[in-house]
């Protein structure tokens, strides 16, 4: 098996998120995607299915998620919205 780094922080990135609760009981590292231009982050949360069972307007729900402040340990630098995708900044 190869190691992928970027695996492991998704990991890390997911177990933070949990930790926040309210919606975000059902993340996987499968719903954590690379954003289509790099100036946005490194990785990206979109937010659609977590709104719609929230019952929130999806870029409302990606501003609560990056009003959490999710750092995983040393990795994510910076995490901040565009639209209705949270990023993280490695």
């Amino acid at each position: 098996m190869i190691f992928n780094p970027l695996e492991t922080i998704k990991s890390a990135i997911v177990e933070e998120l949990k930790k926040q609760g309210v919606f975000l009981d059902t993340l996987t590292v499968e719903a954590l995607v690379y954003p289509p231009d790099t100036k946005f982050g490194d990785i990206a949360l979109p937010c659609f299915a977590f709104a719609q069972s929230a019952g929130k307007n999806p870029a409302e729900c990606a501003r609560m998620i990056a009003a959490g402040e999710v750092y995983a340990s040393a990795w994510v630098q910076a995490v901040n919205v565009a639209g209705p995708y949270v990023n993280f900044v490695l």
